[in-house]
């Protein structure tokens, strides 16, 4: 059976999310990442949903720069929402032409992979709406697509311009260690991509 450009797009996402799960799986299983998704943007460490601060500066940084910034955010009380990281994860998103940013604090950043895939958002006590105008800032930058919790996630990042383009189930066995499934439940992964990025269907 032959399927479409979109259906071999979202396809092509499922394998690579299920890669990353795989690679990256909860307790009983070689690493710690879990069943997260990149993304946390106004978790990371009691960030924001605000409209954002369109005068923020956003510099690119070394991997050993943003790894520590990130690394702080991660011990914050939503750190298990960022996805975990190690050096070496890091290096190969540099290695496939990504790139770290983070702002003038070090308390805000946010990475974007090769393939314009917007991952690891953070707003760790940096200034009100700083998430916000890092998704914005990353989206000029070139960032695409990302994915996240369901929840409130998709709602900030609608406000933001990106639109849902699927989800997957959650699953308890990549559940991240110490999940509170009382107060987080079980929410979905949604994948999302930047309005700016969808192709309009030709008139």
């Amino acid at each position: 059976m032959k399927l479409g450009k979109k259906a071999t797009a979202l396809l092509q996402r499922a394998i690579d999310l299920a890669e990353r799960l795989s690679k990256n799986c909860g307790a009983g299983a070689p690493g710690s990442q879990g069943f997260q998704p990149n993304n946390t943007c106004s978790r990371g460490g009691g960030g924001d949903g605000g409209s954002g601060n369109g005068g923020m500066l956003v510099r690119e940084v070394p991997v050993e720069e943003f790894a520590a910034a990130y690394n702080d955010a991660r011990k914050g009380p939503k750190g298990n929402y960022l996805s975990e990281k190690s050096t070496e994860d890091l290096q190969a998103v540099l290695d496939g032409g990504g790139s770290f940013h983070l702002d003038e604090t070090g308390k805000v950043g946010y990475i974007i992979t090769g393939e314009k895939d917007l991952q690891g958002v953070f707003n760790n006590g940096g200034p009100p709406g700083s998430g916000s105008a890092a998704v914005r800032q990353a989206v000029a930058d070139g960032a695409e697509t990302l994915d996240c919790f369901d929840g409130k996630l998709p709602g900030i990042y609608g406000k933001l311009g990106f639109v849902e383009t699927s989800r997957i189930a959650w699953d308890d066995q990549y559940a991240p260690k110490g999940w509170d499934y009382e107060k987080d439940g079980r929410p979905d992964v949604v994948f999302m991509r930047h309005e700016s990025s969808i192709q309009q269907p030709k008139s």
